[in-house]
């Protein structure tokens, strides 16, 4: 906002207009100019903030009455007031106006933002809705409490630590405080002094709590519960810093007021300025929620030049990665103090890194400080990592620009959002991290963070998961004990050729790509260009060897490339091929894939020695028959992209020698392989490289021998080492003997079962690779549903609280487990098919453990009423 000497430039020009329209003479204007700054002079002599009477006219109102009583008792005649009375008067019409063409401007980019798909705080207004009903009786606090949960805006406005203590311990007292807190003939001043001052004396009796430095509820606390009551009376007055700046920009003068008046203020203020604004602007009936929305907006867009980047990065891990990861809030003290951390270890200060490639070789000395490894493990096992090599970079790629400055938080063009390449969701069984390893795909595919989303929008998400799962875009594979590197990266395998061919019936063997190097190898391949595609390949052309006749010269290799076609024999067979069809000099595998497997715009390559190729031609038609051919009746024709090749295909086919084989498909060359060949050939460039993202998804990563399945390719995974980085690396492979790098639009995304191993127990190089994301039991998403009078959402909490006690948080019960759930059949069934073997497994032989867990006796463990008995885990 501009400086106030600019407000009062334009208060005088507003008056110099109406003399222009002669409404007023100059000598008025001129007086009016300078009365209407007498209570802003005096604010504190008439005990009045002077920007906060605009905002009603009430307090209009009681100005005036304080301004009339000081000229009374200074013995002021009344003709002199009413000259200030209608200064002021003046001075309040151009305000108002003046402030709402001010906000407009706010108010334009905010109702942008909230239509765009970068809005992210619908969650509050689900949140409020869900909970709307759930102060209308105060029994069962501690239920309630559960079911509330802990939405990302809790830390501003209360702690919820202390909230569920006093819903659990001293619940009958608590009640009684929000009962007052909700009584509307009380004077809301008088209310939330008396919800403060009881709570303090509660907890300072209170020998259980042991936190004495979080014994007095805010505010904001009591403007939680306000308008989750009252959600059309009271201001959800989250943090006072967006409030206050709020105020200051706009010349409220509420930053002024202190504690109980300050929210009172805003409540007046919201209620018969900002609504009315709102609603104006977008024609709809806008709420106090909607207010608290639009000055956190504001907050957002103003904050950024004033403040140091180590403060914006500390805004952004509290406010962006706090929606997603909760456990993050934890150590948000730590984050403030990694700075110090990194200062005192390197002599290094972080916050000068400000781009990726720096950070990244930063990152890899910082890792080989022992003192750091201590400190990374010991706070958080991990996250102070992962808060600089995924978030810190994720901010500095997507904030700072080429002059160093920030980006306006709320820019609405589509940014790229950072993915760390290499990632692994890592909980407890049944928390959903398949699930949400979906979610991830589509995330990096999409460009657009997935979370939460509904049964449809993750229908549709997975039908699209899957439909580029099948085009070979996404891969996902299991890792178990005995998967290997020959089965992931390449190995090699015999090759048995077909019965009944002429091909050496002896067994050889031939090298063959894993899933890992395949996919590696599709996210190199490259992207037509769309002015070239008179290759008239297909979106994902297979590469095909085909032997015309035989190899060298011969008659049908001259009709082919003068004719543009391939031909191929069996003759024999006739020209339908079916079921029915008695292949008794072989062929049938060759036949399916002339006839079935290949397709209009697949490449093909003539075989003209075991080594070498003399052309490359695409398919342009299905399978035909010509009868006139005396033999090779079967055909398909083909553009030819190049003849008259004498090329070797050993480097690009894992050093594999074409077999005798009449036609099948090359596995281990790449488009990208073939087009080199063409482009050389033809002195012209076909294709560009690759931008496409590619997932390769590894379920249950931490089964498998990590160090064993990656081998030498641990290291070429890192984000720096891949193809088209700073750093990138490619080794030689040791069967192929191929040179090969990781592509760096390939993202791998883990999952991990913790129950079956910690993540403290994982290989070194796998750990310092990959950034981890905790998936914990999310007992919330139950939606508090009652089965049987069992809440299966208090269930899942109460069990999980116990293995906690009992084992550790890594063995808790995922809520998968009873998602669903909605008969007393399907609890019962949950329960005995999975809950209990899962404790079983957990506690073995240990069957006392497991009652305690379930909060039973031994002897009702072995009873067949389960519904009794989880009616117990249930309680307290």
């Amino acid at each position: 906002m501009e400086d106030i000497k600019v407000i009062r430039e334009e208060f005088k020009k507003y008056l110099y207009k109406q003399v222009a329209d002669n409404k007023l003479s100059k000598v008025d204007a001129d007086t009016q100019y300078s009365d209407a700054d007498y209570i802003r002079k005096h604010e504190d002599d008439l005990l009045i903030s002077y920007y906060s009477i605009f905002i009603s006219n009430e307090r209009f109102e009681q100005a005036l009455l304080n301004l009339k009583k000081q000229f009374q008792n200074q013995g002021k005649s009344d003709s002199t007031f009413y000259a200030y009375k209608r200064a002021l008067n003046s001075y309040k019409m151009f305000f108002e106006e003046y402030i709402k063409d001010q906000l407009k401007v706010y108010l334009a980019k905010y109702f942008t933002y909230k239509s765009s798909p970068n809005y992210d705080e619908q969650y509050k207004y689900d949140y409020f809705a869900k909970n709307s009903y759930i102060f209308d009786d105060l029994n069962d606090l501690s239920e309630k409490f559960i079911q509330l949960g802990s939405p990302n805006f809790v830390p501003y406005v209360w702690k919820s630590s202390m909230f569920r203590h006093l819903a659990f311990k001293h619940s009958f007292q608590f009640s009684q405080i929000l009962e007052n807190l909700f009584n509307e003939t009380l004077s809301i001043n008088t209310r939330i002094k008396d919800f403060r001052k009881d709570i303090r004396e509660i907890l300072l009796k209170d020998s259980e709590w042991n936190n004495k430095d979080m014994i007095d509820p805010s505010v904001e606390a009591a403007s939680f519960f306000l308008s989750l009551k009252y959600p059309n009376k009271y201001l959800l007055f989250t943090r006072i810093k967006p409030y206050t700046n709020f105020s200051k920009d706009f010349y409220l003068g509420l930053e002024k007021f202190n504690n109980e008046d300050r929210y009172i203020a805003w409540i007046d203020y919201c209620k018969n300025n900002l609504i009315p604004l709102l609603n104006n602007y977008c024609n709809s009936n806008c709420n106090l929620l909607d207010c608290q929305d639009f000055i956190w907006f504001v907050f957002n867009q103003n904050k950024g030049d004033n403040m140091s980047l180590k403060e914006k990065f500390i805004k952004y891990v509290y406010d962006i990665v706090y929606k997603s990861n909760q456990s993050y809030l934890q150590y948000g003290k730590k984050i403030e103090n990694l700075d110090n951390v990194i200062l005192n270890l390197t002599n290094k200060q972080i916050y000068e890194i400000q781009n990726s490639e720096e950070l990244s070789s930063f990152l890899f000395q910082l890792k080989k400080i022992s003192e750091w490894q201590d400190y990374n493990h010991k706070n958080g096992n991990g996250i102070p990592y992962a808060i600089l090599n995924t978030h810190y970079r994720k901010f500095i790629q997507n904030n700072i620009v080429k002059d160093n400055s920030m980006k306006q938080e709320a820019n609405f063009a589509q940014e790229k959002i950072y993915q760390p390449l290499n990632q692994i969701l890592y909980g407890p069984p049944g928390t959903g991290k398949t699930y949400n390893s979906v979610l991830k795909a589509m995330s990096i595919i999409d460009n657009t963070e997935y979370k939460d989303v509904s049964e449809e929008q993750y229908s549709a998400l997975k039908t699209r998961f899957d439909e580029l799962k099948q085009a070979g875009q996404i891969e996902f594979v299991t890792f178990h004990q005995s998967y290997s590197y020959e089965e992931f990266v390449e190995g090699i395998k015999p090759y048995i050729p077909e019965w009944g061919t002429t091909d050496n019936t002896e067994v050889r063997y031939i090298g063959e790509n894993g899933i890992f190097k395949r996919i590696c190898k599709k996210a190199e391949s490259p992207i037509i260009k769309s002015n070239d595609n008179n290759l008239e390949l297909n979106d994902n052309p297979k590469i095909w060897k085909v032997s015309l006749m035989k190899t060298g010269e011969n008659d049908i290799r001259k009709d082919c490339m003068e004719n543009n076609r391939i031909r191929i024999g069996f003759d024999k067979y006739g020209e339908t091929i079916n079921d029915e069809t008695i292949f008794d000099d072989g062929g049938s595998r060759v036949l399916s894939a002339f006839i079935d497997k290949m397709e209009i715009g697949d490449i093909v390559l003539s075989c003209y020695s075991e080594k070498t190729i003399d052309a490359i031609g695409v398919v342009t038609s299905e399978y035909k028959w010509n009868n006139d051919f005396p033999q090779y009746k079967r055909y398909r024709e083909v553009k030819w992209l190049a003849k008259g090749l004498n090329h070797n295909i050993l480097k690009i086919n894992n050093g594999t020698k074409f077999t005798l084989g009449t036609v099948y498909q090359l596995n281990n060359m790449s488009l990208k392989d073939v087009l080199d060949i063409v482009d050389e050939q033809e002195q012209v460039t076909s294709y560009k490289d690759n931008d496409k993202l590619y997932i390769l998804i590894i379920d249950e990563i931490n089964r498998g021998d990590v160090s064993k399945i990656f081998g030498e390719l641990i290291t070429l995974i890192e984000e720096d080492k891949r193809v088209g980085n700073k750093y990138q690396m490619k080794t030689t492979l040791p069967y192929s003997k191929e040179s090969f790098g990781v592509p760096n639009n390939l993202y791998i995304i883990g999952t991990m079962n913790t129950a079956d191993r910690s993540i403290a127990l994982l290989d070194t190089a796998l750990r310092r690779r990959f950034d981890f994301e905790e998936i914990m039991p999310r007992p919330e998403l139950l939606g508090g549903k009652v089965v049987e009078g069992i809440n299966l959402q208090t269930l899942l909490t109460r069990v999980n609280e116990r293995i906690t006690n009992k084992y550790d948080r890594d063995h808790q019960i995922g809520h998968s487990y009873l998602m669903g759930v909605n008969t007393k059949e399907q609890l019962e069934r949950a329960y005995k098919n999975r809950i209990l073997p899962l404790l079983n497994e957990y506690f073995y032989n240990e069957s006392k453990t497991v009652a305690e867990i379930l909060n039973c006796s031994e002897d009702e463990l072995k009873t067949i009423d389960f519904i009794s008995i989880l009616g117990k885990a249930q309680g307290a």
